[in-house]
């Protein structure tokens, strides 16, 4: 339970979109499901997962290692898009299988 942040969590959402993080958040399903959290994991390209008990916290961050050992790096130079503002990023596989985790776009400017 957070009890000493000081931003708000619109500011700390907007923060991460600027960010290069990739945020997952690990919760047990005991607690109520966080709406900041999945959405910081969302913007970040990250997840929310949600565990049992605290006895899987250590299979699950094995997991999400192994996640970033098969994860790529995309880069891009945009063009004809204003230089401030978000801006929407769609990525998808053409012709094989496999699963796509995307931040959703990014946050340009300022």
């Amino acid at each position: 339970m957070d009890t000493s942040s000081w931003l708000p969590a619109e500011r700390v959402v907007e923060t991460a979109k600027r960010s290069a993080a990739v945020v997952y958040c690990v919760s047990t399903a005991e607690r109520r499901k966080s709406e900041f959290a999945a959405n910081l994991a969302a913007a970040t390209g990250g997840s929310l997962i949600e565990i049992s008990s605290t006895k899987d916290l250590s299979a699950t961050l094995l997991a999400i290692l192994e996640e970033f050992r098969q994860r790529y790096l995309l880069s891009y130079t945009p063009r004809g898009v204003t230089r401030e503002g978000w801006h929407r990023v769609e990525v998808r596989l053409k012709g094989r299988r496999g699963s796509i985790r995307a931040r959703p776009g990014y946050l340009a400017g300022n």
